[in-house]
């Protein structure tokens, strides 16, 4: 798809030069790397850590937030859930030395599926006090829509804390795999599409969680690309392709078939409507 290139998870941040020849020869241009390493490590290892891979053509695009009722921003009791907002406000003090465009946050989790409602408010909540330390380090919080029985499982649930926040550093992490085991990808997507600023693609049977590769799941990516076109602003951006390389393959191959099934699906929809609007 014209302008969007694809970023992977990875990583190895502990030994940045291997990393950088690792992933460079792999064909990596970008990573989504995971929080432990900027919440365990200092500032400055942070910093030269991002300065080692920017020089080798590598940034670090994203960082996945921690996960788990510990660090939830709808936990019911008030003392973990102050923890996890200084937990999330640390992380983004730590992305803005690497320069970090955006953290993947989790509106909670699945621990009082009957509370969701109130989960959702304490989510805000919680927002509400990162959202000022997201718009100062410039690091902008991008809410994950949710497998079921989490709160943030719907679009209307992850606008409704957006819009209740009101800050130009918030938007939606769309999650391909997350919305197909809610049973609508399509409609989800629909819903967050001119809030999203930054995507997970995914696979899985519509069940479970698999991460597989697209489309080795049942995943409609046709249904995908179609609302994609269809975003108001267009995204020019890096999307993280959420899964590992098949084993025996690597990073350069998950890159290359997951690029070559999104631009075979533009050109085809791209083509259907030319032939349907040379018909009428």
């Amino acid at each position: 798809m014209a302008g969007v290139k694809l970023a992977v998870c990875a990583g190895g941040l502990e030994d940045p030069r291997k990393a950088v020849d690792d992933l460079a020869a792999e064909g990596v241009e970008a990573i989504e790397a995971n929080a432990d390493f900027f919440l365990t490590n200092s500032a400055g290892m942070v910093t030269e850590t991002a300065r080692i891979l920017h020089d080798g053509g590598i940034t670090i695009r994203s960082v996945h937030a921690p996960f788990g009722n510990q660090h939830s921003l709808s936990a019911p009791d008030e003392d973990v859930r102050a923890q996890a907002v200084e937990t999330h406000a640390q992380l983004l003090r730590q992305c803005a030395y690497a320069g970090v465009s955006v953290i993947i946050a989790h509106p909670g989790t699945s621990e009082a599926p009957d509370r969701v409602a109130e989960m959702l408010d304490w989510c805000q909540q919680s927002l509400e006090e990162l959202a000022p330390i997201a718009e100062q380090t410039q690091v902008r919080i991008g809410l994950e829509n949710m497998l079921p029985n989490h709160p943030g499982t719907t679009g209307e649930e992850l606008l409704r804390i957006l819009d209740a926040v009101d800050s130009p550093a918030l938007g939606v992490c769309f999650d391909t795999g997350h919305a197909h085991c809610n049973g609508d990808m399509r409609g989800v997507f629909e819903v967050v599409k001119d809030r999203i600023i930054t995507f997970h693609l995914a696979d899985n049977d519509g069940v479970g969680d698999l991460h597989f590769q697209p489309p080795y799941g049942t995943v409609n990516w046709i249904d995908f690309v179609s609302v994609f076109r269809t975003m108001e602003l267009e995204y020019r951006d890096f999307m993280t392709v959420e899964t590992p390389p098949w084993p025996g393959g690597g990073y350069r191959q998950l890159i290359g078939q997951v690029s070559a099934l999104l631009n075979h699906l533009e050109e085809r929809l791209a083509r259907q409507e030319q032939m349907a609007a040379q018909a009428s």
